[in-house]
């Protein structure tokens, strides 16, 4: 927009007749999209451990991850630390911020409070929030978060419900058949059908009947363990022994006499390996693969002053490999890491012998429990190269404007790990005016200056973590022309 423009141009149509609004439209577009991933995920959906409050001593670690809030697809980029906490909520805070020409993002901030609702900020921004966890009076973590999508869900729930109607099932059919657990499965006589001597509900067939057992049979014909042969009769004992799961005395295989046989047939000679064909062929019958380095010294063998074999156990895509140096006296291993994936270091075995050498290199070498990612105060930790640079200030920042989101007079925490460090400039039209900044309550008033007519002054201060921060007008008069961060 520029004064004259109608008359330079000649233009005399009114502008409402051929200009177009876009942004109701955009806007719907944007809020039907929020709606269709709601449809999906619920009111919220969080993945993993994304979001999670983890309690480290007074202090709680937000766990950095992907989550939906309100149908806003957010991402926290790095864990946040809040301090020592007691009776309150954590809430993930998201709202989708942007202008006509800036690229439109959802930002995600972290809070705590006892109560926190949806809501419109200061710049006209809609929030989403969700509760993701609880903190008791005596600081203990309770996780609130919705884990997956809603048919996420839904399946869980059936599963644990079909669980519980088959183990219901179980137990009705237990009691039904009068099986305890020591009964093995299969179609037994009840105690009530042996009671009455196979009653009338018998299969239909050629039985001996009470008169002709007690007429016909003779003792010689009572047999004392279950059999094939169709002329004999069990006698109760018997029965009985076979119904509760006893074998009768008799000449069985036991534990001792087949491990007994094993032992006479078991013969394991030595043998001599022909070096051309092999290992596995010739020792597992074909199970794993063992094979010779082509070449003295492999690409990828362990540093070693003389010519090295390499032996292969295992197939391909999962295999350990055993590499022997021929003039060291050394034997290395490695493994791989996943299927078909990559390797582990090699490891050198002869390093680790005796009991001597164990304890020597123990005591030179860093255990990887000892390599931490957070800051702290222990002298035998080491932080690892990610964590200290994830905390140099400037690495992986860049400024920002975030004007919009900023008033002088408010004020600010830093949650993030890494300082931040930002600059506030205001104008004034009258006497002049100073911008002041102040971080953990250490005020910086600026310097004031004394021209008028929209001439600027600006102020730039440092916040370390954890921190909070502000700007005013610290003398004079004027108004909030920009606010960037370094984050």
């Amino acid at each position: 927009e520029f004064d004259g423009a109608a008359k330079e141009t000649a233009i005399t149509t009114t502008a409402e007749t051929w200009q177009i609004d876009f942004t109701a439209r955009l806007s719907g577009m944007d809020d039907m999209q929020r709606l269709i991933n709601t449809d999906s995920y619920g009111e919220a959906a969080f993945f993993d451990d994304g979001f999670a409050v983890v309690r480290q001593g007074e202090k709680y670690l937000v766990k950095k991850g992907l989550a939906y809030v309100g149908g806003l697809r957010g991402v926290l980029e790095f864990d946040q630390t809040l301090n020592a906490m007691r009776n309150t909520r954590v809430y993930a805070d998201f709202s989708y911020q942007g202008n006509l020409v800036s690229q439109w993002k959802t930002v995600v901030k972290i809070t705590a409070a006892n109560d926190l609702k949806n809501s419109v900020d200061a710049a006209g921004y809609l929030h989403y929030v969700f509760s993701i966890a609880s903190i008791d009076s005596n600081g203990n973590v309770t996780d609130l978060r919705s884990k997956g999508t809603l048919s996420d869900r839904d399946i869980a729930t059936m599963k644990q419900e079909m669980g519980k109607v088959k183990q219901d099932y179980a137990t009705q059919q237990a009691l039904k058949s009068g099986l305890d657990e020591k009964q093995p499965k299969g179609d037994y006589a009840t105690q009530q059908a042996l009671k009455n001597g196979l009653d009338g509900k018998q299969p239909k067939g050629d039985y001996a009947t009470n008169a002709t057992v007690n007429g016909k049979l003779d003792k010689a014909a009572i047999a004392p363990r279950t059999g094939q042969n169709s002329s004999l009769v069990m006698s109760q004992k018997a029965v009985t022994d076979a119904l509760a799961g006893k074998q009768a005395a008799g000449n069985y295989a036991t534990n001792e006499s087949v491990g007994n046989k094993l032992r006479f047939k078991a013969n394991i000679e030595p043998k001599e390996l022909n070096g051309s064909t092999l290992i596995s062929e010739q020792l597992m019958n074909g199970f794993g693969v063992a094979i010779r380095g082509s070449l003295p010294i492999p690409a990828d063998a362990p540093p070693v002053d003389g010519a090295i074999k390499v032996v292969q156990i295992g197939n391909n895509v999962w295999p350990t490999l055993l590499a022997f140096s021929a003039y060291e006296n050394k034997m290395f291993i490695r493994t791989r890491k996943a299927w078909a994936g990559a390797w582990n270091d090699w490891l050198d075995i002869t390093d680790y012998v005796t009991n001597s050498s164990l304890s020597s290199s123990l005591s030179v070498k860093l255990d990887k429990s000892s390599v931490i990612y957070a800051t702290g105060s222990s002298a035998t930790h080491v932080m690892s190269q990610k964590a200290v640079t994830d905390r140099l200030m400037g690495i992986n920042q860049s400024w920002r404007d975030v004007t919009r989101s900023r008033s002088l007079g408010s004020t600010y925490t830093n949650l993030s790990e890494k300082a931040l460090s930002f600059i506030v400039t205001a104008s004034s039209s009258d006497e002049g005016c100073s911008v002041g900044a102040s971080v953990n309550g250490i005020e910086n008033p600026g310097t004031f200056n004394y021209r008028g007519n929209a001439v600027s002054s600006s102020v730039l201060m440092i916040v370390p973590p954890g921190s909070s921060y502000s700007a005013r007008i610290s003398s004079g008069e004027g108004k909030l022309i920009k606010w960037l961060e370094l984050i």
